[in-house]
């Protein structure tokens, strides 16, 4: 490779305001991995987990979907279940019903979390 090849002037202004934005963004989420230590200042280890963190792929967990989706499900049940027991007087299902919803929003605020 020819390491004499110029560098094109916007491509260099380009190439310098990413640098920027990409350190910025690790001397950010470095800041709060000190801040989450109680750390008086910010050490190696928090530019290391700031990068990783930077890099790592935003993929969410097939399990999380799979919550999501059950709960979702248990929580539709809730509504469509409530709404006619209530309108029956059967305080039993009710009570049936508003228990799959709580466990419903559990699952779905569960797959939701973003640890």
């Amino acid at each position: 490779m020819d390491k004499t090849k110029k560098l094109n002037e916007v491509a260099e202004d380009v190439l310098k305001r990413y640098a920027k934005d990409y350190a910025a963004a690790i001397l950010l989420n470095a800041r709060i991995e000190a801040y989450r230590e109680n750390s008086e200042e910010i050490q190696l280890r928090h530019i290391d987990t700031a990068i990783e963190k930077l890099n790592k792929p935003n993929k969410r967990a097939w399990t999380k979907d799979l919550l999501i989706t059950v709960g979702g499900a248990l929580f539709g049940a809730f509504i469509q279940g409530f709404i006619t027991e209530l309108s029956n007087g059967k305080p039993i299902l009710i009570t049936i019903y508003v228990i799959l919803g709580l466990i419903g929003m559990f699952l779905v605020f569960s797959g939701l979390n973003r640890q």
